[in-house]
């Protein structure tokens, strides 16, 4: 390999994560943590503001359905 297609290869991968599945792992792990805030985000303002916005409310809840059906996706192709 040449040292300059070496660069652009550092470049395209900073973490130098060449594995397909290692940064799809990564990333399956972020949406679990995004998830879980989520839940305690629209927990807490169910408790501290009962009267919010309906449309934040539906935000949140179509927020956490996106995110869970990924999650479901990427269960059945790792299968």
């Amino acid at each position: 390999m040449t040292e300059e297609k070496h660069k652009i290869d550092d470049e395209v991968n900073p973490h130098g994560l060449a594995d397909h599945k290692a940064l799809r792992k990564m990333g399956t792990e972020r949406l679990k943590e995004l998830l879980d805030q989520t839940y305690e985000m629209r927990k807490d303002r169910l408790k501290s503001t009962p009267s919010a916005s309906p449309s934040v409310n539906h935000y949140i809840d179509e927020w956490i359905t996106v995110v869970e059906e990924e999650l479901h996706r990427r269960e059945n192709e790792s299968v």
